[in-house]
């Protein structure tokens, strides 16, 4: 996403960010306002913005208005604060009905619901592009993968509501409840299954989730300029097909191109590789790539180990019954396990015949009653994966760790003279480094040992993520979705209006309870980036997002805050309750709780929208 202070440089696009936002909150004010016409209650300022005046007019007895600050805007009406001393008069507020009073007050949140299904039905006759709820990549021993969701299945409902994007997906699964399994609906082929998904909370990432990625378009968006893939002539719209002969399942993946590196001899300077892609014309051509290596942790055959116990054990496969959580899997037919994701990745369709395993420090030997095969096997089980607060590692066959003594498990606390405590710094330190023999020290059962390791056959670049793409840039698989006629339109929007006034409320309620952190809690700078990122993006996508906005501006304003809609119309109730107003000290203090929650809300907001412009 552009980043909003380089976005100066398009003032088409900020013109737009300005007018969107602003629209916005006009149309809630002028709910307001029309409402106070209807009624026939005085309305003494009309004001868009908050502070000083740009510029403004009189006209009878209001006063409209811009103001400098543009974060909302206000309707005032007369006699219409505490302590304000009315006239008496019969088109001031607090002579109106409690009826005239309630429509005044929600008039507001009910223009900005109407606005954000004109603005869906409107985005969708453009037509949107949006990410397909169809299933990518699985986490072993994730949510999903526990319960059997599988590569390619499309979520079509999550208990019983319908999923159109993966992000519905996401946000269903964010704000559900703790430990309450969500009912999934699957297409698989041309079949219907449905499955129960208890999703897991994830503390570093602030929310739930179930482990799933959605599908990559094996197509490339764009090519990096200046990309090793550049250089050797990769242009958009290429599939890769194979890297130096290993096939390509998934683009994002960087399992190939690791693969590739095993049988790189050792060095700091370049390595070519061989990928084989398929044009837009459908012929399929060789592309040799020239790729700059450095030395790191891999060129000393160091792994990240993810360990042999069993965390998951995945229900249907036919592993559920002599594998438990818990088990530590030592061998496959007499073959040794050191790592549970590396023999799933080298697994073949061999038949089980033999497996060894330690349960409660006791060594067992189970073998499969009926057809098993390695790959049915490791698919069934998964282990750990923590490889930002882990730093055991696992011996490359071969390497140089190995010939040194490294074992499976040893955690290492220091490379050279550099203490590390996570695998970006150990590979800084060993770049830094350089060649030759290098002292590491690791920690084996309570000791620490000091091993000598010099670099052996195997290289790696220095940045993975990169290397994996080599240039190539990619995206998640879209679907568009464009309605034809006038009326399929406006059904749509209120078909997607009703799901986000739900979603903002679960969200709402997950932040209170602390399913979904606070930190994910934006403000203006993040909805003005937001909106020029989606103006970029299409004409549709743009009405959609401010469609989204809209539908969020109307719920916040209905929260019991005083100061907001919602705190008059508590208000408001709590008067028509006591048959006479509530007293104005009370009033008075209601409203600067009110007015202390919704500046910490703010500072929050823009806490939150700084620290992720820097990150």
């Amino acid at each position: 996403m552009p980043h909003l202070m380089f976005a100066a440089i398009d003032p088409i696009g900020i013109f737009m960010v300005v007018i969107g936002l602003g629209g916005l909150v006009f149309f809630h004010e002028l709910g307001h306002f029309l409402a106070c016409v209807v009624t026939g209650t005085r309305v003494e300022v009309f004001s868009i913005g908050f502070g000083p005046k740009l510029f403004g007019w009189r006209r009878g007895h209001t006063l409209y208005r811009v103001a400098a600050i543009p974060l909302g805007g206000y309707v005032k009406m007369a006699a219409e604060n505490p302590g304000e001393q009315g006239t008496g008069a019969p088109d001031e507020l607090p002579n109106k009905s409690f009826s005239q009073r309630l429509l005044i007050f929600s008039a507001g949140v009910i223009f900005n619901l109407v606005l954000g299904a004109l603005l869906f039905a409107w985005a969708y006759s453009q037509g949107i592009q949006f990410i397909k709820s169809e299933v990518g990549e699985v986490t072993p021993g994730g949510a999903a993968w526990i319960a059997g969701v599988q590569r390619g299945d499309v979520v079509t409902h999550v208990d019983g509501g319908p999923v159109d994007t993966f992000q519905d997906l996401k946000m269903e699964v964010a704000t559900s409840s703790a430990d309450t399994p969500l009912h999934f609906r699957l297409k698989r082929g041309d079949k219907t299954l449905e499955v129960d998904v208890t999703p897991q909370y994830i503390e570093s990432l602030g929310h739930a989730q179930i482990g799933v990625r959605p599908t990559a378009d094996p197509r490339a968006s764009e090519v990096q300029a200046g990309s090793p893939v550049a250089k050797a002539g990769g242009r958009k719209n290429d599939v890769v097909l194979s890297v130096n002969g290993l096939p390509v399942h998934d683009a994002l993946s960087p399992t190939v191109v690791m693969s590739a590196l095993q049988e790189i001899p050792s060095t700091t300077g370049e390595t070519t590789l061989a990928i084989l892609v398929r044009r837009d014309s459908g012929e399929e051509e060789t592309l040799r790539v020239k790729v700059p290596l450095q030395p790191g942790p891999f060129l000393l055959g160091l792994r990240a180990y993810r360990g042999r116990v069993v965390h998951a054990v995945r229900p249907e496969r036919k592993a559920d019954g002599f594998l438990i959580v818990g088990d530590e899997l030592l061998e496959v037919n007499g073959d040794a396990i050191l790592d549970l994701d590396q023999w799933r990745a080298r697994a073949t369709d061999k038949p089980v015949t033999s497996i060894r395993f330690k349960r409660d420090g006791k060594e067992k030997t189970a073998t499969p009653a009926g057809a098993l095969s390695e790959q049915d096997l490791s698919n069934s089980v998964a282990g750990a994966r923590d490889l930002a607060s882990s730093m055991r590692v696992l011996p490359a066959k071969g390497g140089a760790a190995e010939a040194a003594g490294v074992l499976p498990g040893d955690k290492v606390l220091r490379i050279g003279k550099t203490e590390v405590s996570d695998w970006e710094q150990m590979r800084k330190a060993v770049q830094e480094h350089g060649a030759g023999p290098i002292t590491v020290q690791v920690e084996r059962d309570g000791e620490k040992k000091e091993l000598t390791l010099t670099a052996a056959r195997v290289a790696e670049y220095p940045d993975l993520e990169e290397f994996v793409s080599l240039g190539y840039q990619y995206g998640a698989k879209f679907v568009m979705h464009k309605e034809t006629n006038a009326w399929a339109a406006l059904g749509a929007g209120w078909r997607r209006t009703k799901y986000f006034v739900r979603s903002v409320m679960l969200t709402i309620r997950s932040l209170v309870t602390a399913r979904v952190s606070a930190r994910h809690i934006g403000g203006p700078i993040m909805l003005a980036e937001l909106s020029y990122d989606t103006w970029e993006r299409g004409f549709g996508r743009y009405l959609y997002v401010l469609a989204l906005i809209s539908i969020n501006l109307a719920i916040l304003n209905l929260l019991p805050i005083p100061v907001l809609d919602g705190g008059q119309i508590v208000l408001l109730v709590a008067e028509k309750i006591r048959g006479q107003p509530l007293p104005e000290k009370v009033i008075g203090v209601f409203q600067i709780v009110g007015l202390v929650m919704i500046l910490g809300l703010m500072v929050l907001a823009f806490t939150n929208d700084i620290t992720r412009m820097f990150q």
